[in-house]
């Protein structure tokens, strides 16, 4: 009973203290745009596959690549098996495209288009070679990259990106 007691008390003082109980606490503060509080109640957690995509998710949505990075590479060597494993790819090749470094996020971008034809995330990835492609003024592959989307993918939420880009059509710009 003593013992019962204790235990119901250290999770009320650990809940107050502003620890994570669960990585459903941690999800609640980032659905709410508390990202800081989020990952900070994350690191609480012991270090799974789903508390590492999390931290992944978090720091690349307030725009800390590297270490986004750094804890998607974790999940991606310590959980080589798990669910999260080709979303944790895809999200660590948005990192380098969100950080304008297309050359890297090319690489693992066209790598996951080799490897992974089943994976959910498809549409993304070619939506995603099709942005690095006109940006490198590769209108042929982006078209390419477009026209498969439509073709294999007709009924994915990236059909309205790809007939967005098909209407700002291709041209280069002078900065």
């Amino acid at each position: 009973m003593l013992r019962k007691l204790l235990f119901t008390v250290l999770i009320c003082l650990m809940a107050t203290s502003g620890y994570a109980l669960s990585l459903s606490d941690a999800q609640r503060d980032y659905l709410q745009g508390n990202y800081d509080e989020a990952i900070r109640k994350a690191h609480s957690l012991k270090a799974s596959d789903q508390v590492l995509y999390f931290l992944g998710l978090a720091h690349l949505k307030i725009g800390e690549y590297a270490q986004s990075r750094r804890y998607l590479r974790k999940l991606l060597t310590r959980f080589t098996s798990s669910g999260l494993f080709d979303s944790a790819q895809l999200k660590l090749a948005d990192s380098y495209f969100l950080e304008k470094n297309y050359d890297a996020a090319l690489r693992l971008y066209e790598e996951l288009a080799k490897s992974r034809s089943s994976f959910t995330g498809m549409p993304h990835v070619y939506l995603r070679l099709a942005q690095i492609a006109s940006r490198k003024g590769e209108w042929g592959k982006k078209s390419k990259y477009l026209q498969f989307i439509k073709e294999k993918f007709p009924k994915s939420s990236e059909i309205r990106f790809v007939e967005a880009i098909e209407k700002y059509g291709d041209f280069f710009t002078i900065q």
